[in-house]
């Protein structure tokens, strides 16, 4: 009887656990593209601080996220002067961004 109790405890614990971890794949390209017209505050706050910040002369700036993994990835994210995110691209990386929720 115990054993049967510590068993469903525990089945529910690492179900618990579990749900917590879910994730999602989705492609790089589209992930990027979301943000597209957001102010770049908004990929700061939901990333880390961009690896680099080059003032444009056109107004804006270039903002470049560098990733290290199994790949070197540069995820680049242009805003115009107001800080709205006008263009992106990558290099170097994976095709998908695993989004844990």
């Amino acid at each position: 009887m115990i054993s049967k109790r510590i068993m469903g405890i525990s089945l529910v614990l690492v179900m618990l656990i579990l749900s917590g971890c879910e994730s999602a794949s989705v492609t790089r390209g589209s992930y990027m593209r979301s943000w597209m017209g957001k102010h770049i505050d908004r990929v700061i706050l939901n990333e880390v601080a961009p690896s680099a910040k080059i003032e444009r002369s056109t107004g804006g700036y270039v903002y470049t996220w560098r990733k290290f993994g199994q790949f070197q990835c540069n995820e680049n994210y242009v805003t115009d002067e107001d800080g709205i995110i006008v263009s992106w691209s990558y290099s170097g990386c994976s095709e998908y961004v695993r989004l844990v929720k």
